[in-house]
């Protein structure tokens, strides 16, 4: 969802299914919040343990991921846990896995991650805390980068939370 079709920050916009490659692109750099992105049918996983600061401990739960095929689009991590979404299902093995090595794992199926993007998102105190208000409830996490904001949530809150970002922030 672009805000009110204004100019911001460089997008190119690709249909990954159907490879579409139509691009928009936008010439100034404003700053605030220039669109809204989702994305549906994602996993959510928590890892809990107090050896989350030994040393290799973030690289061995990456590279299980990516052995199985398994692309980590959100990763967070904090002394003692490690979030993270990828897209569909997590298999078994990969499961057994974490649950093994780790103290704590939580898996949360059928989230959504949300995304704010702009030029210097996280200095626009309307956005943020627009993001933040509306997502709370329900969020499983949150991210942020200087030009984006991500939540991730239950994908059944998704079209309310866009929703509402969308009359708060662009409206």
């Amino acid at each position: 969802i672009m805000g009110n079709g204004a100019p911001g920050i460089p997008m190119r916009i690709v249909n990954t299914e159907n490879g579409n490659t139509r691009t928009t692109i936008s010439e100034t750099s404003f700053p605030g919040p220039k669109a809204i992105g989702a994305k549906d049918a994602q996993t959510f996983v928590t890892i809990r343990d107090s050896r989350m600061e030994d040393i290799g401990i973030l690289h061995n739960v990456t590279k299980l991921f990516a052995q199985n095929g398994l692309s980590i689009d959100v990763l967070s991590s904090e002394t003692a846990t490690i979030e993270l979404t990828v897209d569909g299902k997590i298999p078994e093995e990969v499961l057994r896995q974490l649950e093994s090595q780790f103290r704590s794992c939580t898996i949360e199926t059928n989230s959504c991650t949300v995304v704010l993007v702009g030029n210097m998102v996280k200095k626009n105190r309307g956005a943020v805390h627009a993001l933040v208000d509306t997502s709370e409830q329900y969020r499983h996490t949150l991210t942020e980068g200087p030009d984006s904001m991500t939540v991730v949530i239950p994908q059944r809150e998704a079209d309310e939370l866009i929703r509402t970002l969308y009359e708060r922030v662009f409206k």
